[in-house]
């Protein structure tokens, strides 16, 4: 889930992509997953739509920064 990014008064929030398990059907807690679009209080990016290919690719569309991140699973 891309939470976009907002100000909050003065505090910017989101700028990050959670993950959101799911358990008999049931969503879990979310965790981080992505982040690193916020540096300190300036925004250089803001993930929008993240989007799974049937061969497991995640695709996040950024609207500040005009890219489509491809983002694979490497061997651990």
């Amino acid at each position: 889930m891309a939470l976009h990014g907002a100000a909050a008064g003065s505090v910017l929030r989101g700028f990050e992509v959670v993950r959101v398990p799911i358990r008999d059907g049931q969503p879990g807690t979310p965790a981080e997953f992505i982040k690193g679009w916020l540096d300190g209080n300036e925004a250089w990016g803001k993930p929008v739509h993240p989007f799974t290919a049937r061969d497991g690719t995640l695709y996040l569309t950024d609207d500040t920064a005009g890219v489509i991140y491809r983002i694979v699973r490497t061997a651990s």
